[in-house]
Order: C-alpha cells, then sequence, then structure tokens
C-alpha cells in the first residue's frame, strides 16, 4: 500500500463494498433487479443541503416517477434521488401520476413539475404533449421545460439544432426523399452509419458497409417501413446517416450542469464499433478541449444540464456525436480522478476539480432551484452541499 493515500484505500473500499452488497441483495452480478428506493443505495452519497433565505416560499413540487410500470423501482431510476433531495431539503412534493385522464386538474396542486421522462417514443411524445400545456397554458414551471424535451431522445431533432448552432460533428446526412438518397450513397464514404432517430444505449444505430447494403436498407424504410426494436414503431420514410470515424477507438460523455462538469470514457465491447452501452466506463481527467465543446454545446442549445457524447477525429478534434438531458446513472460517480469522485467546476475561463460525493441528480434540483425566480426577484437561493 505504500504511495497509496488512506482517502484512496477508502474511496476503493467503499466502492467495493457497495458492489459486494449489491450482489448478496441480488444473489447475481445483474443489478437491475435492485430497489432504486433503497435506503442503503441512497445514502451511500453525501446529502445535498440547500439554504433558503428567510421569507422565501418553497415551491410545491409534483414529483412524476421513472419507469411507471416497472412492479420495482429500477435502481437507475431517478425519482427516488429527487425525493430525497426534496425530503432533506423541507420542500414540500407529492408524487404526481401524470399518466392518468386527470393530469390537467391535478397539476393546479403544484408550482413545478419534475419529470424524468423515459427514454422510449410514446413516452417521448406524451413529455412534448403535457410539457407545452402545462408550460405555455398553464404557466407551471417545469423540468425538463418545453425546450429541453423537444429535441430530447430525438437525433433528427438534436442534428438540426446542433447544425443551426455551428457544433462540430461528424458528417450527418438526414433525408426524407428518395431521390436525394440514391445520389447521396453513389458518392458517400463507405462504410457509413445509420441511426433510428429514438434510440439510446446505441440501439437502432448500425454500420452499412457498402452501397448494396445501404441501397437495400433503403429500400427497406421506403417500402413499408424497416422494423426497430420499439415493437411498435418502424423507420419508415426516412434515413439519417452519419459518416464513419475509423480512428476513434471510444467516445467520451461530458456531462455539463451549469459551472459543474463531468465525464467519463466510453470503450466499445471486443468487435463492435459501438461504446455507448456497452458498460465499458473509465474514469480519468477530462481534456480541456472537451470540456470547453461540451459548455458550447450547452450554451448554444441552451439546457440546464446535457450529456454531451463525444469522438476524436484525428485531424477535426472532438466532435459532438449525440446530446441528452437524461443519462444512466448507476454508481452516482460521474467524474472520477485518482480515486476520488468530484467535479470540475470553472471559474474565470479555469476548471478546476472538486472532490464531491453526491448523486447528480440531487445537484440538478439543486441547480434548477436556486435559478427559479421566487416572488419575482432575479436573486438565487444560497446552496451548500454538506457531507
Amino acid at each position: 500500500m505504500i504511495g497509496i493515500s488512506s482517502k484512496r484505500i477508502k474511496r476503493a473500499l467503499l466502492r467495493f463494498q457497495f458492489f459486494k452488497f449489491l450482489r448478496k441483495k441480488m444473489g447475481r452480478s445483474n443489478m437491475d433487479l435492485l430497489s432504486g428506493d433503497d435506503k442503503r443505495l441512497l445514502d451511500r452519497m453525501d446529502p445535498v443541503i440547500m439554504e433558503w433565505p428567510d421569507g422565501w416560499k418553497r415551491p410545491k413540487i409534483g414529483l412524476v416517477k421513472d419507469f411507471p410500470r416497472e412492479k420495482t423501482v429500477p435502481y437507475t431510476a431517478y425519482w427516488p434521488k429527487y425525493e430525497r433531495f426534496l425530503k432533506n431539503n423541507s420542500i414540500p412534493y407529492e408524487i404526481y401520476n401524470i399518466h392518468t385522464s386527470d393530469w390537467l386538474k391535478e397539476s393546479n396542486r403544484f408550482d413545478m413539475i419534475i419529470w424524468r421522462v423515459n427514454s422510449d417514443p410514446i413516452s417521448m411524445d406524451e413529455a412534448r404533449e403535457k410539457i407545452f400545456a402545462l408550460e405555455v397554458y398553464k404557466g407551471k414551471d417545469c423540468f425538463p421545460s418545453l425546450n429541453e424535451i423537444w429535441s430530447n431522445e430525438d437525433k433528427v431533432k438534436a442534428s438540426y439544432l446542433l447544425s443551426m448552432k455551428e457544433i462540430p460533428t461528424p458528417e450527418t446526412f438526414i433525408s426524407y426523399d428518395l431521390e436525394e438518397i440514391k445520389e447521396y450513397l453513389k458518392k458517400c464514404n463507405y462504410p457509413i452509419v445509420t441511426k433510428i432517430r429514438t434510440g439510446s444505449g446505441s440501439k437502432g444505430v448500425e454500420l452499412l458497409r457498402s452501397r448494396k447494403e445501404a441501397l437495400s436498407f433503403v429500400d427497406e424504410v421506403f417500402n413499408g417501413g424497416r422494423n426497430t426494436y420499439w415493437p411498435h414503431q418502424k423507420q419508415i420514410g426516412y434515413v439519417y446517416f452519419q459518416e464513419f470515424i475509423k480512428d476513434s477507438l471510444y467516445d467520451l460523455r461530458v456531462i455539463v450542469l451549469k459551472d459543474k462538469f463531468f465525464g467519463y470514457r466510453r470503450y466499445p465491447k471486443e468487435g463492435d464499433f459501438r461504446a455507448s452501452g456497452a458498460g465499458n466506463m473509465v474514469h480519468g481527467p477530462i481534456p480541456e478541449e472537451a470540456l470547453r465543446i461540451a459548455e458550447r454545446t450547452r450554451d448554444a442549445l441552451d439546457k440546464r444540464i446535457i450529456a454531451v457524447d463525444l469522438i476524436k477525429d484525428r485531424k477535426r478534434g472532438f466532435l459532438v456525436n449525440e446530446v441528452s438531458c437524461f443519462f444512466r446513472v448507476d454508481d452516482g460517480i460521474e467524474l472520477e480522478i485518482d480515486g476520488f469522485s468530484g467535479y470540475y467546476q470553472k471559474v474565470c475561463a479555469e476548471f478546476s476539480f472538486i472532490k464531491a460525493n453526491h448523486w447528480i441528480q440531487e445537484l440538478t434540483l439543486c441547480e434548477i432551484l436556486s435559478d427559479r425566480n421566487v416572488h419575482g426577484t432575479e436573486n438565487t437561493i444560497i446552496r451548500r452541499c454538506l457531507k
């Protein structure tokens, strides 16, 4: 143990004990059956505590459960982390079932709606419809906002925004015109990547290695539609093609939350080119270039929190591959350097590593509520994190 600090040893032991607890609780290595509202899981991370100025009213929160159809709460669920933050900070809330027929009437009880929307197309459609009504017609504060949910989990919409804001991305071709698509396939460089518009964890992402293979793919899409991994949805009448970055060995996820930055590398499985969803996460320092591109992306798209997935091209540097408001959170550690969890904080254009041990969901609510206007004032709530 020579040369290893006691804090690093403690952190390693805590992490080992956590996964040992998961295995013992479940009887196998698959953690997907662990209840996300288990107090031992939640309490492995330090609480985030806010200080509210005297006289400031706490908003009444309507908290929507993600994974509402599951019999048990997945350990990746967001709402138990949100709920712990609300309880610890004495913020009034109720569980809000936004999926019932009386959702509009029930929304009258709340000042603000917190809803981690699931990533399937039906959930996204429901969220866009209801958040539009809640924000535009009922004047409710929502997280995610209408702006945030409009392009979330929709690669086509996100690509349009990234293009308009001149964010560097791999060359992307989106078309609903069959003749244009056929002309594109004559001149593009193979292989090319094809994606469906809604899919996370690399689902719906494939490699087309030749023009013959691509033409067969397009023929299926424009003649009855092509089945996707969503049982109720086909890819029909459009293509989303992207250049294949051959020398990219991994992708880099950078999460931006106001002035806080998190991130990790993701490596593909052997024989595959897709890193997202492979489960091969590696923690370590994040290049400043990547932090600045992620920040620029967040500012351009006007998101309060965003996960920016980057791939590196040998000549062009880091390119934005995909973006999302919500992302999978496993053990709560979204950045780790030299055995310490935490985040980069930007102060006066410089990035400094801050040691911290919090659920990112709690930090998100802290930032959102801190910036929320109360009684029409522009002041922000003072916030403090207690270990």
